[in-house]
């Protein structure tokens, strides 16, 4: 879910935790969706929008954050790495409140993001599921690491996830995680271990 689409989902009824935000017409129908969901689901969600996003956004001018992403460059980092610590400090501070240890942690996150979630799962020892929806093959298509294609590429980080971390890969191109898929295979992981799904909503 996008920042707008939680707004519209959540900002007509609950507005007082949106303060400043320029509100869109509510959904109506997604609240009943979400409400409905949680009547029948026994879990609980966190709506995390990492920096530059949403309320940290710092400029609507896209050349004004183009300009901003390139001076992330000169201190040796990079928008996406920043976010990949944004979502491990989230699941550690989650961690810390009382009762919060015991539950399955399960991440959801789509296109670039999804691959930010997926490398912040490598530092976090106790995510049971990562939900990823249309995440790039390959980081030519991001997140953008300073340097990562030297020496890894968003498959081979899958792999390593694989196997401490249930992963959901949503994509029309189940071909394209052969490599992830024939790692599970040869060495008999769980059947549910690794899964290539269709998209929501097709």
């Amino acid at each position: 879910m996008g920042w707008n689409s939680l707004l519209a989902t959540y900002g007509g009824t609950f507005p007082e935790a949106f303060p400043g935000a320029d509100l869109p017409e509510a959904d109506d129908e997604a609240y009943e969706d979400e409400k409905n969901m949680h009547k029948n689901m026994k879990w609980g969600m966190i709506y995390l929008p990492t920096r530059g996003i949403g309320p940290t956004a710092w400029t609507s001018d896209e050349r004004e954050n183009v300009h901003i992403r390139r001076r992330f460059a000169l201190l040796g980092q990079t928008i996406d790495t920043m976010r990949v610590w944004d979502i491990r400090r989230c699941v550690q501070a989650w961690r810390e409140l009382e009762g919060a240890d015991e539950p399955n942690l399960w991440i959801q996150a789509r296109g670039i993001m999804a691959g930010n979630a997926l490398y912040a799962s490598l530092f976090e020892k106790d995510i049971h599921t990562l939900d990823l929806h249309k995440m790039p093959i390959s980081h030519r298509g991001g997140p953008i690491y300073l340097n990562v294609l030297r020496f890894t590429d968003i498959h081979q980080i899958a792999t390593i996830v694989g196997e401490k971390t249930r992963i959901r890969i949503y994509s029309d191109k189940p071909k394209d995680w052969k490599y992830l898929t024939s790692h599970a295979k040869k060495f008999e992981w769980p059947e549910k271990q690794v899964q290539i799904r269709e998209p929501m909503g097709k």
